[in-house]
């Protein structure tokens, strides 16, 4: 049976925010990985830094900077770090939302923007931080590169989900009079700025296809499958 993680939860928010800048600060962590595992909160993780590959949904994916992504309840994942990552983990529990805040997080977990992200422009970005990193990331096992609801956001995009992250954290820390109201805002906030980036990227990429786009983009997609390595959760990691 894959076990259960517990989550370190420091006040009353039904939130809490992690910052990792070295692999030594990870709980849970062996070595470089954090075996097969499921948590009963949501927990959002954005990849500041560095790379690491993710399993999740039967799929082998590499993580690089500027991906974020949401893993509901109850669903088993795991990671394989490189020498370096610097990344943001920020775990809520469904109960502390309202229902517009729900809608956001049903829309992030299956959005139809992945089904129109060229698996070229994927394979693009990783590449560019396979050539200029020392930790590199073996491309010929990327897995389905849409089945894990991956959002990846430019410079500009991931500084200004990060400075919400970073606002949570110190609310978190310092502990001031209504902190707890403060997180759960700014958490709300998050989603509805990760929802207007996921809309601007998919109005721009309904804008910009083309017959030939869409069919490099099958074809890639198509040949990915065929390589994409399954992964079994009963299995350690390497």
């Amino acid at each position: 049976m894959i076990p259960y993680l517990e989550w370190l939860n420091p006040d009353q928010s039904g939130i809490t925010l992690e910052k990792y800048e070295t692999l030594s600060q990870i709980r849970f962590i062996k070595g470089r990985t954090i075996q097969p595992h499921q948590h009963e909160f949501y927990e959002m993780v954005l990849i500041l830094r560095g790379s690491c590959r993710h399993f999740y949904r039967e799929n082998y994916i590499p993580l690089i900077p500027g991906d974020l992504f949401l893993i509901p309840p109850h669903q088993p994942h795991a990671y394989c770090f490189c020498d370096t990552i610097e990344m943001c983990n920020c775990q809520f529990c469904r109960e502390i939302l309202d229902y517009e805040s729900e809608q956001f997080i049903s829309d992030i977990e299956y959005t139809a923007l992945q089904k129109k992200t060229p698996a070229r422009k994927r394979f693009q970005d990783i590449q560019a931080v396979w050539m200029d990193s020392d930790n590199r990331i073996p491309l010929k096992h990327v897995g389905n590169i849409n089945s894990q609801g991956i959002i990846h956001l430019n410079r500009t995009e991931q500084n200004y989900i990060f400075s919400f992250f970073e606002q949570i954290f110190k609310e978190q820390s310092e502990q001031k009079f209504g902190f707890e109201r403060m997180k759960r805002n700014l958490l709300e906030t998050v989603l509805i700025q990760i929802k207007r980036i996921q809309m601007s990227q998919f109005e721009f990429m309904e804008h910009s296809p083309s017959w030939q786009t869409e069919m490099i983009d099958a074809v890639l997609n198509q040949i990915e499958q065929d390589i994409a390595m399954e992964y079994d959760f009963k299995e350690p990691l390497i």
